[in-house]
């Protein structure tokens, strides 16, 4: 009875004959596999402190944050990452391309949750840097162009259409929110100034 063949070798033979005489090709094919993996981990990671700090700005700090955006942008982090996790598990061929659109995925999603949650006032809009670094890793030098480009819009425009947050109740003076009164009342979380709706 013949043996059936090896899916695993199967697959290196083809990427091999992808490949042709580039020598670089097939390390950079199991590097994108490997780093679609590392993504999808991070992207569980920060679906879980997305709910969590949702959960607790909107409940012990009592922030009047637009909820129903929040929890829609982190459902759909949450299910693009099914797809990503599956995808990272076929063993497939991954392009830089195809390396990239992931990457505009996590950038879209933190643009989508910086501008719902005070827009550059949000201390986590400095997570926009994290792309940039990540792609360092994994992608040649346009690519890393290209992802630096596309954090610079997604920050330009959480700036541009940032929605802030309304201060907290009066008992929560006694924690580290401090607010102003009059026209141009402002309310400030850990120092920070954030400007009501």
């Amino acid at each position: 009875m013949t043996p059936s063949p090896d899916p695993g070798k199967l697959q290196h033979h083809a990427a091999l004959r992808r490949c042709g005489r580039r020598r670089n090709c097939i390390v950079d094919y199991r590097a994108s596999l490997s780093f679609i993996r590392l993504l999808a981990n991070l992207r569980w990671l920060a679906v879980v402190g997305q709910v969590l700090t949702v959960l607790i700005v909107t409940g012990p700090l009592q922030l009047a944050l637009a909820e129903v955006p929040l929890w829609a942008g982190i459902g759909a982090l949450a299910a693009f990452n099914v797809y990503a996790t599956w995808r990272a598990r076929q063993s497939e061929e991954l392009s830089d391309a195809v390396v990239f659109a992931h990457m505009l995925v996590d950038i879209g999603s933190l643009t989508w949750m910086i501008a719902w949650s005070g827009g550059v006032e949000n201390p986590f809009s400095s997570l926009f840097l994290l792309p940039i670094a990540l792609s360092i890793l994994a992608l040649p030098g346009p690519w890393v162009w290209a992802t630096a480009v596309a954090s610079i819009l997604g920050y330009g425009v959480s700036a541009l259409l940032g929605r802030s947050y309304a201060c907290p109740p009066p008992v929560r003076r006694r924690t580290s929110h401090r607010c102003s009164r009059g026209p141009d009342r402002t309310c400030s979380l850990a120092g920070r100034p954030v400007y009501p709706r």
